[in-house]
């Protein structure tokens, strides 16, 4: 019984032009603390009989380096694997490229860590004793590896190859297919090395969201605007979805008998669960505008329930990632955590939650860690011992934004007034809330230290220029001049655009960097 793996994208904290304008300027909430509940864990149930029932106790940080993110939980669930990275990963930064990722492996408990190889979107094989995984040289493409779990020995499997994307069978195959092209799914077997079509070409331009179940019989995959079901090899395919998006995915559950899947990526599409041969179609979130688009889910052991990992819409005001348990059948559903995620796994038990996590827009620039909780109910809690007090959260402090009563033009000088003080807080302050939640203080921080001097020379508005930006009260476009003293170690794409965009989210609201163009 295998998870469908996904590529984790570590970048998207960092991304530095959105295509809208911020929500509501808000406050980023402080991550949660960690439980103080003693992990009794012995005499706890595998997990809640209902989605309802369900509670999230014994919290705790598995790694403390700030630079981890989980991988996989073994079949035995004694030992995962997860994947470290070497630095920050800085868009911007001072080493070339981007930074080396590092296999690990350790006990469940959090002992005996050792390296295993260099490489990320790792997992186990079905019998536990190898870890497959990814690795991308400097100026190279994907290869697949193997190491066995004492990290002695390693093989390539598979590549160099552009864009690869990898599940495994219960059986132990390995289903591959090219990103971005319309390649056919290939079977690979890592015992014999062989590598044989599945299907012939795909009919779809997205052959890395096509999800074979787990006992390897049927095919789901989005076509278009829709979601289709068809026999493994892709021949009778038959419409699954109704009005569904450009954005679908597919999720099968462990035993191969539903799969849940989203609509799209619109706000006003859905998640459902059907059966393997389309009926018995159930909607477990109605509207995701009000839940947030599906980040990640995954199916419990059992296959059950469904924990899902909901993200604010770009449009809306940022907030924490609601982490969802579900129940199936659609008979009830309960919000576990509100934090900073990743990612959200099960124990192959069903009785622990794994989860990466990181410090949020205003956190340490070391702050992705692995952490686990314990998945009970409502009545076990009850009975343990009280949790010992917690020390109160360190304050983080409070954000300078904008006067509503500043122009657009002083706020560009407020921000190049900011960095030549090298007050990053500041500078950082009078971007849009949606930048500012994607680009953390401390990254953002790390990326224009190295400006050591910024004048502001001339700011002229764009007024021949009509800017829209969806959700935004008014945006407005200038021409900007700025002479910059830069150290010579920082990055040369760093220093923005002679344009700057400007948005305010209400009437009387401040005015804030949206983006920085090279061009209207």
């Amino acid at each position: 019984m295998r998870k469908v793996k996904r590529p984790i994208l570590l970048f998207a904290l960092v991304m530095l032009l959105l295509s809208g304008c911020a929500g509501t300027v808000t406050l980023p909430t402080a991550p949660p603390q960690p439980s103080s509940t003693p992990a009794v864990t012995a005499s706890l149930p595998s997990t809640p009989a209902s989605a309802e029932e369900a509670a999230l106790i014994n919290l705790h940080p598995l790694t403390t380096s700030g630079l981890a993110w989980f991988g996989d939980r073994a079949p035995d669930g004694e030992s995962l694997v997860y994947t470290v990275a070497t630095e920050p990963p800085l868009l911007y930064g001072r080493s070339p490229g981007y930074p080396e990722f590092e296999v690990w492996s350790m006990r469940a408990d959090g002992s005996d860590s050792r390296r295993l190889a260099s490489g990320h979107w790792l997992f186990f094989s079905a019998d536990g004793q190898t870890v497959f995984f990814l690795h991308r040289p400097l100026y190279s493409n994907l290869k697949l590896w193997a190491v066995d779990v004492r990290g002695r020995v390693r093989r390539r499997l598979l590549g160099p190859i552009g864009g690869l994307t990898v599940h495994q069978l219960d059986d132990g195959r390995l289903v591959v297919s090219e990103s971005g092209t319309y390649t056919p799914l290939r079977l690979f077997d890592p015992k014999e090395g062989t590598l044989l079509n599945l299907t012939g070409d795909m009919p779809t331009n997205s052959p890395e969201e096509a999800r074979l179940s787990p006992d390897g019989t049927r095919l789901a995959y989005p076509k278009g605007q829709e979601v289709y079901l068809a026999e493994a090899d892709g021949s009778n395919p038959q419409l699954l979805s109704q009005g569904g998006g450009s954005g679908a995915r597919v999720w099968w559950s462990p035993d191969s008998q539903r799969l849940a899947y989203t609509t799209g990526i619109h706000w006003t599409n859905q998640l459902i669960v059907a059966d393997r041969d389309r009926g018995n179609q159930v909607v477990l979130l109605p509207s995701l505008e009000e839940s947030g688009y599906v980040a990640s889910l995954a199916w419990s052991p059992d296959s059950k329930m469904l924990l899902v990992a909901a993200e604010a819409y770009g449009h809306q005001t940022p907030r924490p990632t609601r982490l969802l348990l579900l129940d199936a059948d659609g008979s009830g559903q309960r919000q576990l955590l509100e934090a900073y995620l990743h990612d959200a796994s099960w124990s192959p038990d069903g009785h622990t939650l794994a989860l990466s996590r990181w410090g949020g827009p205003q956190g340490e620039l070391a702050s992705h860690n692995i952490w686990l909780a314990t998945l009970t109910d409502g009545a076990t809690v009850t009975k343990l011992p009280p949790p010992t007090p917690k020390p109160l959260p360190t304050a983080t402090p409070p954000l300078p934004l904008p006067g509503a009563d500043l122009s657009p033009e002083e706020v560009i000088r407020r921000f190049w007034r900011a960095i030549d003080a090298g007050d990053h807080l500041t500078a950082w302050a009078c971007l849009a809330t949606q930048r500012r939640a994607r680009q953390g203080l401390a990254y953002f921080t790390a990326e224009w230290q190295c400006v050591q001097g910024a004048h502001v020379v001339d700011i002229r508005p764009m007024a021949e220029v009509e800017i829209t930006r969806p959700m935004a009260a008014e945006c407005q476009m200038f021409q900007v001049k700025a002479d910059l003293k830069m150290t010579g170690d920082c990055f040369d794409g760093l220093a923005p655009g002679p344009f700057m965009v400007l948005a305010r989210d209400t009437p009387d609201g401040p005015w804030l960097i949206d983006s920085f163009n090279t061009g209207p």
